[in-house]
């Protein structure tokens, strides 16, 4: 999605932050009230949910032995803790991407892109996994309602994908 600064070349915060301004520049010419939300996906790379990504990359074309190799690189990880040179068990991965892989952030971005389908009339920028909504109103009320139905939409979606 061109609302992702993260993960893309040519994108960064700076990107992302000038978008930001204008917008809120825009509004204040228009003689608009501005809401923004600002969410931070906590952990967000280790509750991915595999089925749910998985329904994702075919829905997004990827079948076949792409969407099989993909499958593997998910399927049977495990995971240890060594401390002071004791290891842990094993223990399966069932959630998430691997973090530092080349893979890890477009399985992300692939599994949240969605998440900007809620409402046409709001901005979204996101940078990895830091979400910004802004939201425009004239009227203070209007952008209140807006603003808490957004929310709860949001809530919504990520209650269904992080479940």
């Amino acid at each position: 999605s061109e609302s992702q600064f993260g993960f893309r070349k040519g994108k960064s915060t700076e990107s992302a932050l000038l978008l930001q301004k204008e917008i809120i520049l825009h509004n204040i010419e228009n003689k608009l009230l501005t809401l923004g939300i600002f969410i931070d996906f906590s952990k967000a790379f280790d509750c991915i949910n595999h089925k749910i990504l998985v329904d994702k990359l075919y829905q997004y074309g990827i079948c076949g032995p792409s969407l099989s190799l993909l499958c593997s690189y998910l399927q049977d990880r495990m995971q240890c803790v060594c401390i002071d040179g004791h290891l842990s068990y094993f223990m399966p991965i069932r959630y998430g991407v691997p973090q530092g892989s080349i893979l890890g952030p477009l399985l992300f971005n692939i599994y949240i892109n969605d998440i900007m389908n809620t409402d046409e009339d709001t901005h979204f920028i996101m940078y990895a996994d830091d979400t910004s909504l802004f939201l425009s109103d004239a009227d203070a009320d209007n952008l209140i309602i807006k603003g808490n139905s957004l929310a709860l939409q949001i809530c919504n979606v990520v209650k269904f994908k992080w479940a």
